[in-house]
């Protein structure tokens, strides 16, 4: 029995794949009235997952240029190619944590 997570990507992995729902199930040994209830329930499975509720956090801009002068270290998290997450080198390991929990449920982070 596979449990939702992987159910979830056999029903990607098929729809990434061009193939028809039995050729997938041959492709994966799979059987196809049990890939059948799965793909008739896919928008359960495919739900994004409940993401964390962190505290907000005020942050503050300097008034001048921030490329201009020195910036302090910072740990870059690159999220595809549509935004860099730039994260103080002195956070406290609890909340990158807790930040990199929630990029990786939100599909976010691979």
């Amino acid at each position: 029995m596979l449990d939702k997570n992987e159910i979830r990507k056999h029903l990607i992995a098929h729809s990434a794949s061009g193939l028809a729902g039995s050729a997938y199930c041959r492709r994966e040994n799979l059987n196809m009235s049990t890939f059948r209830n799965w793909y008739n329930r896919r928008e359960e499975y495919l739900a994004s997952p409940a993401v964390e509720k962190l505290p907000f956090i005020r942050v503050s801009l300097p008034a001048n240029d921030p490329t201009a002068g020195e910036m302090p270290p910072v740990l870059e998290v690159r999220l595809g190619n549509s935004a860099t997450l730039r994260i103080p080198a002195e956070i406290d390991a609890a909340r990158l944590g807790a930040i990199l929990r929630t990029l990786k449920r939100s599909r976010v982070l691979g």
